[in-house]
């Protein structure tokens, strides 16, 4: 198949395109390959870390037997004087510990408390120092908050870049399907480069769906996404995700706008707060163990947290908390008569609203049980063997040369298609970091680095003056 000219600059500049988004892409997807496999055993990380506390706990009462709510939530309130009752867990097993969760209203500290049916305390964790919780903020913001999820955006933003670049460099263009959906067992180059080209093309799909899925939690595009959602009127429900770590501290801060402050907490309210629902827990643990929803089953009281910027100050609430954002629901009761005021099912949803649940389950790997982890990990180890290949090659590319092994760039007198253009543009206005970066790295190029001939060497940069 001969090469044409306008062919052979498309390759080039994708090429070049797919060289430098690799070089800063491959250590972050490297940490987000590695953390995000972890997390997607979260329910099974919980349970151990809580199996832990339990058998850390020195307490002498270990009969297990039918759980008494309200003597669990006195014996955690007594405990812990002057904190308030968020919600109780229930238990994902009969007889097992629940969990209650209680805040300081004068430092907006979160404590879960595990408490076994007896009442008896058997352990205490600070909200976010769950193993799965320091495991998602590495994920999802490197542990630097807010500028550490702009970070990971961005990276996810050029490896999007990366993947359709690869894809296509991975065209067969009258190839044999060796070395196309197979590696061939050579030694040498051609080996690591059909393993990179091979396995970049059975896993493109499945990444980038992990990566289109992670975009709603982002700061910048989940936040410029929950303009346009609200400007639409895709808002039949609340928004069932947070966007960035800021969000989810306002979320939290408005939540507690009911408690007092540090100054006005007194003898009367720590008392208060010893049991502070306004009726017993128990018949509202009994509904929702006939409710059967997928665990965890989360209760809250009147006066409680609010979820995603929903309020609930007047009502009982009944959530199931479940990965698998299918499985979910939110009954509100009315506090006297115990009767349903309000429900949010799934299935009652904005399309769009499911359509990204069902990103977020695929993306946790919780949509369809052991098949998605399976293909979540093998999702994970395709990214590895990337990674490990593509550096490699780039490390065979470098080998007794002074520059960073870039691709040589496209000749001037060749311009490229209309339809990559379109693609760039269309990426720049969907991605608005990488639409940024791509015009600081512009400048940059223009302005300094190709002025600057050791710089322009050594980066492979056509020379200003």
């Amino acid at each position: 198949m001969a090469i044409t000219a306008e062919h052979s600059a498309i390759y080039r500049t994708l090429w070049r395109w797919h060289f430098y988004a690799a070089l800063f892409v491959i250590p972050l997807v490297l940490v987000l390959s590695l953390t995000g496999s972890v997390y997607l055993f979260k329910p099974q990380l919980d349970r151990w870390q809580q199996s832990a506390l339990v058998q850390q706990s020195t307490s002498s009462v270990t009969s297990p037997g039918v759980a008494d709510p309200d003597l669990q939530l006195q014996q955690v309130m007594t405990a812990f004087p002057g904190w308030r009752f968020q919600y109780y867990q229930l238990p994902e097993r009969v007889a097992e510990p629940a969990i209650v969760r209680i805040a300081d209203p004068r430092t907006r500290e979160k404590l879960d408390v595990v408490v076994a049916s007896d009442g008896s305390i058997l352990g205490s964790i600070e909200k976010d120092a769950w193993w799965s919780q320091w495991v998602s903020r590495l994920h999802g913001e490197l542990l630097l908050g807010d500028g550490g999820s702009a970070i990971v955006e961005l990276a996810a933003n050029w490896a999007i870049v990366m993947i359709l670049s690869g894809l296509y460099l991975w065209w067969p263009r009258g190839r044999t399907l060796a070395g196309v959906l197979w590696p061939r067992l050579q030694q040498g180059r051609v080996l690591w480069r059909d393993l990179h080209a091979v396995t970049g093309f059975w896993i493109s799909s499945l990444v980038l769906v992990l990566l289109i899925s992670g975009l709603p939690w982002t700061g910048i595009w989940g936040d410029g996404f929950k303009w346009v959602r609200a400007e639409l009127g895709w808002t039949g429900t609340s928004q069932a995700w947070q966007t960035s770590r800021q969000a989810e501290r306002d979320a939290g801060h408005a939540a507690h706008d009911h408690t007092p402050s540090a100054s006005s907490v007194t003898d009367a309210d720590k008392a208060r707060s010893r049991h502070n629902s306004p009726t017993s827990l128990a018949p509202w643990v009994a509904k929702a163990n006939q409710l059967g929803f997928a665990h965890p089953v989360i209760v809250t009281p009147p006066g409680g947290p609010k979820r995603f910027g929903r309020g609930q100050e007047t009502v009982w609430t009944i959530r199931s908390d479940s990965q698998n954002r299918t499985l979910r629901t939110t009954i509100f009761f009315d506090t006297d008569t115990r009767e349903e005021i309000g429900r949010e099912e799934f299935s009652k949803q904005h399309a769009i609203d499911r359509l990204i649940g069902y990103g977020i389950s695929w993306h946790e790997g919780q949509l369809f049980g052991a098949a998605n982890l399976i293909i979540g990990l093998l999702s994970a180890l395709g990214v590895t063997t990337l990674v490990v290949s593509g550096t490699v090659m780039w490390l065979q590319r470098t080998r007794n040369r002074n520059d960073i092994g870039a691709p040589p760039a496209a000749a001037a007198e060749h311009s490229l298609p209309g339809w990559v253009y379109a693609i760039a543009t269309g990426l720049m206005i969907i991605l608005p970091l990488l639409s940024a970066s791509i015009i600081v790295i512009a400048l940059l190029e223009r302005l300094i680095l190709s002025r600057i001939e050791s710089v322009a060497l050594w980066l492979g940069l056509p020379r200003r003056r």
